[in-house]
């Protein structure tokens, strides 16, 4: 029973960091820099309604216009839109959860998020791994998992693929990465001063 809920606090706190890396990552102004970056100019407006239509609660940050996509782009934009929400909504309850547990099993925390350390960095290890001996593959796999076949897939001389070529992709993969692991360091830090301190305040 302690193994598994060590393993389900460990499948939560990857969730709300997963959650938390990703609202972060997908701030207007992050979005902004790594366009800036692979483009080489400004977002655009086109860029900017993808971007309104697809990330939650951003949206209120960006103007939307008439879009020049098709019902498709479109569509799978409302599938994207859907994914984020539910990772932000058990993001969000992940946390309030990971919080009660705090209350009262604050040893068991204290060593999850440390384990976290650990296998986050496996884990994403892995998967850096695999998306560099083949991108394409990744990329894929990781569409099938979320998404229904034939809804993410377009043609070369589309919107979404010109705006979002795999050099974005990748920019916003590493750019992830950090965000992730910098967070899961941050924790496993802040939990080793709490109890650091909570020790010497007990002697």
């Amino acid at each position: 029973m302690d193994v598994f809920f060590r393993s389900l606090l460990l499948l939560v706190l990857f969730v709300v960091v997963t959650a938390a890396s990703v609202f972060v990552i997908s701030s207007p102004w992050v979005f902004g820099a790594i366009f800036l970056v692979v483009h080489g100019e400004v977002v655009s407006q086109v860029a900017f309604d993808v971007y309104a239509i697809t990330v939650p609660f951003w949206q209120m940050f960006v103007s939307i216009t008439d879009s020049q996509l098709l019902p498709q782009e479109h569509s799978h934009l409302i599938d994207v839109q859907r994914a984020l929400g539910w990772l932000f909504i058990l993001g969000l309850a992940g946390m309030f959860f990971l919080f009660g547990v705090w209350r009262v099993h604050r040893k068991i925390i204290l060593d999850v998020t440390r384990d976290g350390v650990n296998i986050g960095i496996a884990v994403i290890g892995v998967l850096v791994m695999v998306s560099v001996l083949n991108w394409s593959w990744f990329f894929t796999q990781f569409h099938r998992v979320f998404f229904a076949e034939g809804t993410w897939q377009f043609p070369i001389n589309s919107i979404l693929i010109q705006l979002f070529p795999q050099s974005f992709w990748i920019t916003y993969g590493v750019l992830f990465t950090f965000v992730f692991l910098f967070t899961l360091y941050c924790l496993r830090n802040s939990t080793l001063k709490w109890s650091s301190r909570k020790e010497n305040l007990d002697f």
